[in-house]
């Protein structure tokens, strides 16, 4: 519901089980069967609440976001997420919104030995589907509309996607504030450097292809 593109939510919850995987050295949540990650989360969990998730808000009229341009092009090649630096941008940064999202979302209740049926995990997840709803709306209007007459007269704040983006940072800094208290965290963990070097080559390729 709040980014509301098939193809986004999908590539999303594949994205969602590397992180574990790739986190699992660190922290001993994340340390799944391989069945575990493909079966139950990615088939039997996120695909059925994606395709719910996306009936429901057709059922009561949400509008549908197309976050790589896929609409009117006949090809994947044809997509507008390749041609448009706005577009291509806004996808990497809300990807990686929602990526940090996800781990502060365990690292954060570690950190602070919150446990996972207190209900202010519930409640972070409420504020930040309110904030959400409203931060990801903006840059959608904000690609939508870029380079086109409709921008010169109505302009796109980003108040909302600082303020979400300014949270998150929060976020992430908690765990490693307390990084040294914290309850389940392996100490001193030694990331794999096949791990590190695919990261980071990961993030050149992809700020090269922006530049």
């Amino acid at each position: 519901m709040i980014l509301r593109d098939a193809p986004l939510l999908h590539m999303w919850s594949v994205i969602d089980e590397i992180l574990e995987l790739s986190a699992q050295h660190v922290l001993p949540h994340f340390r799944e069967c391989w069945w575990d990650h493909i079966f139950h989360d990615v088939l039997l969990t996120n695909t059925p609440g994606i395709i719910l998730g996306l009936k429901f808000c057709d059922w009561i009229g949400l509008e549908k976001y197309d976050w790589l341009g896929r609409e009117g092009a006949k090809s994947w090649k044809e997509w507008k997420i390749w041609t448009c630096h706005r577009r291509y941008g806004g996808f990497c940064y809300g990807m990686f919104l929602i990526s940090i999202n996800f781990l502060t979302g365990f690292f954060m209740i570690n950190a602070l030995w919150i446990p996972p049926s207190n209900p202010l995990s519930i409640v972070r997840l409420l504020v930040w589907f309110l904030l959400g709803n409203i931060a990801f709306k903006e840059g959608w209007h904000d690609m939508k509309s870029w380079n086109t007459v409709e921008r010169q007269f109505n302009p796109v704040e980003a108040r909302y996607r600082w303020l979400a983006f300014g949270v998150l940072t929060m976020e992430a800094a908690i765990p490693f504030k307390f990084v040294r208290d914290a309850g389940n965290l392996i100490k001193n963990p030694k990331h794999p450097p096949l791990l590190v070097f695919a990261y980071a080559l990961i993030v050149f390729v992809m700020f090269g292809f922006y530049i």
